[in-house]
């Protein structure tokens, strides 16, 4: 065959006779680079719609997250609306029960105080002393205890505080909301107690830093402080911010105790 001649291609059957069929080799070259690109774009094609596919299971599953939030910060919201109306109507037996709800002890601290009474004490005898005045209770400051922070940057899921043998434990599923893009911050633990004070809890710095693009569980331990017993801590107040120190996330949580 000469270089301009054609292929020959013989196709013999048993039955049948010989058949010949003549290709140019260009032919043959396009019929070869046809085939090379179909299998090109068949793979293109199923790498694309696996892209697509995990794209479209992780919006799934940051839309649900959302919603999930969205209802959170609702609740949320009703329970201030509840709490600012009981605090403005200064109506004692609806704010015990309304504090009860977040802690029993906390509200039994508000029978400490005395009613105040009806008619005026009467006058002291010269000589004889003066009746003792019961001292009230501190002023608990509920909003800017229980109040939650959520600039729906960070979501916290999952989380857990144990007290065993005067140390606290903290696990949590930390979740970047947006993530296009990192999110980078730092995290702080406070102790709140009984009584109404929040106590910073000691941790490892490095294990409450975080610059994650979608997701990472966290866990931290640290000690009670001096002169804090067990009795005395109804929960853990989580506090997340942004490298400028900004507050992006705050809730309070009960402590679980072992």
């Amino acid at each position: 065959m000469s270089g301009k001649g054609k292929i020959s291609i013989l196709i013999m059957r048993e039955d049948a006779g010989v058949r010949r069929l003549k290709v140019s080799p260009g032919f043959l070259r396009a019929l070869i680079w046809l085939f090379v690109l179909f299998c090109a774009a068949a793979g293109l094609a199923g790498y694309a719609s696996y892209y697509y596919w995990k794209e479209s299971t992780a919006r799934t599953a940051e839309n649900a997250l959302l919603r999930d939030e969205t209802e959170a910060s609702k609740d949320q919201l009703v329970k201030l609306a509840s709490l600012e109306g009981i605090l403005k109507g200064g109506d004692q037996t609806e704010l015990k029960t309304l504090l009860g709800s977040y802690n029993a002890d906390a509200a039994e601290r508000l029978e400490c105080q005395p009613p105040e009474p009806e008619t005026p004490p009467a006058p002291v005898a010269p000589g004889s002393e003066a009746p003792k005045e019961t001292p009230e209770c501190p002023k608990v400051d509920l909003r800017g205890i229980f109040d939650k922070v959520d600039l729906t940057l960070a979501g916290v899921d999952n989380f857990k505080a144990t007290l065993d043998n005067k140390h606290v434990r903290i696990a949590f599923d930390l979740s970047n909301v947006s993530p296009q893009t990192a999110l980078s911050g730092d995290a702080e633990c406070q102790l709140l107690t009984n009584a109404g004070d929040l106590i910073p809890l000691k941790t490892k710095r490095e294990d409450l830093n975080f610059q994650i693009q979608r997701f990472k569980q966290v866990s931290a331990s640290g000690a009670l402080p001096p002169k804090v017993e067990p009795a005395d801590v109804y929960g853990v107040k989580m506090i997340i911010k942004d490298p400028d120190g900004k507050i992006i996330f705050s809730n309070v949580y009960p402590l679980s105790k072992s």
